[in-house]
């Protein structure tokens, strides 16, 4: 008999069983069936999914499962082959349907399913035979039970403790803490909270995020980030707006509750559950800066040179200006613009352009004057625009979280 294909899944739920001795043993253990048929372990399109639940169909939906299942259905894994698992379990812990169906899509495509832990092979022509497929069945149920008993008791042990707020149960925060020593609580990683007071400062000095992960990356910087840090990762140009966004940093705690596989905002805020890193007047200044940046259009002149994008317009017609740099002749030499009448450019008129220099030399002045007569000197102004800008974020953070909360009322269970 030739070699057929012989590959194996390997899956367990969380990562820290990768550190133990899963992986080992169900590697080991498909090796060693293999020894015994004569044949060899096709160890390169063996596949692992490693941390992802089979409770929650995340292997099948998304997982390196999927992946092999696509390569099934597609014809691209011949029949005949073998997959091989420590046990039903392994394949899933979904619900019933999902898990025969699942299992019953892969016999049905001529793969045999080994499973280790009890030397059975699950194949078409086998679960033709009621009391064969009786027994798959059950096996799948009694996988799905456990994990259904397991997740209703951790809910009710985090139901507890959020009742009671009890921080030892929850067992992770965000990347600038860490657990004190008798685990009962958190307590700030020092070097690691300076990189997030500096991210929030660069934030409200108006940086965006591009910026400050450049700046981050090129003085390597600390990443205040638990993922990141697993993963190996250094600053992403998204990583500093979602720090500036996360209200971890003023102590708070937002339950989440598992909602169809889905980690949902439960609208349960719990102030003080953390050390407060960040004033409330810093982190709404940061988050209006933020939003003010998102609020601005874009620039059209690649000089970047437009102070007055979005807020002048044609005295002909009320269409937009935009700073058109020039080159290439006498007249259009470097350092040559022009405002163009956005509706002129798209051939919708017929009003003039204006020389960008002669235009800015008689605004810029006067502009400046007025407001320096009605508002003030620049100590005064740079005073007010922070309050400003932390009042404008502060209503912007009471918009979101009434709309959280108008969400979670609307999906809670009760009257």
């Amino acid at each position: 008999m030739s070699q057929p294909l012989v590959v194996s899944y390997i899956r367990f739920s969380t990562p820290r069983q990768a550190s133990g001795d899963s992986l080992r043993r169900q590697t080991a253990g498909a090796r060693e069936w293999c020894a015994r048929h004569g044949w060899t372990l096709d160890e390169k399109l063996s596949i692992h999914d490693l941390g992802v639940s089979g409770f929650n169909k995340d292997n099948i939906s998304r997982g390196a499962l999927a992946t092999f299942l696509q390569a099934v259905s597609g014809g691209l894994v011949p029949q005949g082959s073998y997959l091989i698992i420590e046990n039903l379990d392994r394949l899933t812990r979904a619900d019933l349907p999902t898990a025969v169906t699942l299992l019953l899509s892969i016999v049905q495509s001529g793969i045999t399913c080994v499973t280790l832990m009890d030397g059975q092979e699950w194949s078409k022509e086998r679960l033709t035979n009621p009391a064969d497929f009786m027994l798959s069945v059950m096996l799948l149920y009694r996988g799905h039970d456990e994990s259904r008993v397991k997740s209703q008791r951790i809910r009710a042990v985090h139901d507890r403790a959020r009742e009671q707020l009890d921080r030892s149960v929850f067992g992770r925060a965000p990347g600038w803490l860490r657990r004190t020593a008798d685990g009962s609580d958190w307590e700030e990683i020092p070097e690691l909270v300076e990189i997030v007071k500096k991210v929030f400062e660069f934030a409200a000095s108006g940086y965006g995020g591009v910026a400050i992960a450049k700046q981050a990356n090129a003085e390597n910087w600390l990443v205040p980030s638990l993922s990141a840090r697993e993963k190996g990762t250094g600053w992403h140009t998204t990583l500093p707006t979602k720090l500036v966004r996360n209200r971890a940093v003023l102590g708070e705690l937002e339950f989440h509750v598992i909602r169809d596989g889905q980690s949902t905002p439960s609208g349960q805020v719990v102030e003080k559950w953390y050390p407060e890193i960040i004033s409330e007047e810093l982190f709404f200044r940061a988050n209006a800066a933020i939003d003010a940046r998102r609020g601005k259009p874009n620039r059209r002149d690649a000089t970047y040179r437009n102070v007055f994008q979005g807020v002048i317009f044609c005295g002909h017609c009320g269409a937009t200006l935009a700073r058109k740099a020039k080159a290439g002749s006498k007249k259009n030499s470097k350092g040559y613009a022009q405002y163009v009448c956005s509706d002129r450019h798209r051939g919708a008129s017929s009003c003039p352009n204006y020389n960008a220099k002669e235009l800015e030399r008689a605004l810029i002045p006067l502009l400046y004057r007025y407001f320096s007569e009605h508002l003030g000197d620049d100590t005064r102004l740079s005073s007010l625009r922070d309050e400003l800008a932390s009042v404008k974020g502060e209503i912007s953070d009471l918009d979101k979280r009434r709309s959280r909360l108008a969400e979670a009322i609307e999906q809670a269970e009760l009257p």
